[in-house]
């Protein structure tokens, strides 16, 4: 799909804030709503381990989007997906620690 037309550039908006729901819980206008002090963006903010998990993130979808999987899918099989909730573990005990 080219990313010339309006529609196009909402359709790749929207699948960012997808991401960015799963990885950072907000989308990037919620989060600057919320952060209006912050110079950057919510990427710019973020810690190593959700940088990691938004690149696998970012892959993963554009695999879903190859394969033409629903959105709904797309959520079931990421929240549910071992690599994510071990990465959940690990990044819950860091910020612990």
């Amino acid at each position: 799909m080219e990313w010339n037309t309006k529609k196009e550039a909402i359709y790749q908006a929207s699948e960012a804030d997808m991401i960015n729901m799963v990885v950072f819980g907000c989308t990037a206008k919620e989060w600057r709503s919320h952060n209006p002090d912050l110079k950057g963006n919510i990427r710019d903010h973020a810690y190593a381990l959700e940088l990691l998990v938004l690149a696998n993130m970012e892959i993963l979808n554009s695999r879903f989007l190859q394969l033409q999987a629903t959105a709904v899918h797309y959520f079931s099989v990421l929240a549910n997906a071992p690599a994510i909730k071990r990465l959940e573990s690990r990044g819950k005990k860091a910020i612990e620690d």
